[in-house]
């Protein structure tokens, strides 16, 4: 018990220190591509983070494709950026959903911290969860379900 208050601590203090980085403009260079997120983050030096995410099973996708299809009812709503909740919630199904898992996301800083989620690495996923706010469909990106050709 007290080994994981000490990760929750070390945790508490590097994710509001990732959210000041952003803030700040220290992530510069975030780039989402095809089941990759890097960004190089100003600390006391110039580090690159990088988040990969592994692809979503052909199983899934299809399965999810399936629960959402004729969900759509209008196109206007959809332009405008406006999912049906039926299809918003299995999207977003922790289990048969687009978002990784713990186990499908690797991280990798080339800071000397030795964390798993380093302050650096805080910055970067707070930097691709602003992204994928104003970009949403990135996520597709990100999953390997389109490849972006610009």
């Amino acid at each position: 018990m007290v080994r994981e208050s000490r990760v929750l601590q070390r945790l508490r203090d590097r994710l509001p220190r990732g959210r000041s980085y952003v803030r700040n403009g220290s992530v510069v260079d975030l780039q989402v591509a095809r089941g990759e997120v890097s960004a190089r983050v100003q600390g006391s030096s110039l580090y690159r983070g990088t988040i990969r995410i592994k692809p979503l099973a052909a199983a899934r996708w299809r399965a999810l494709k399936t629960a959402c299809a004729g969900q759509i009812t209008s196109l206007v709503s959809l332009l405008q950026g406006k999912l049906p909740d039926n299809v918003l919630r299995a999207v977003t199904d922790r289990a048969t959903g687009l978002f990784p898992a713990p186990s499908e996301i690797e991280l990798d800083c080339s800071c000397p911290d030795f964390a798993t989620l380093c302050k650096h690495l805080a910055a970067v996923l707070y930097g691709v969860g602003a992204r994928l706010d104003t970009q949403p469909e990135l996520l597709f990106l990100l999953r390997g379900l389109i490849i972006r050709n610009w």
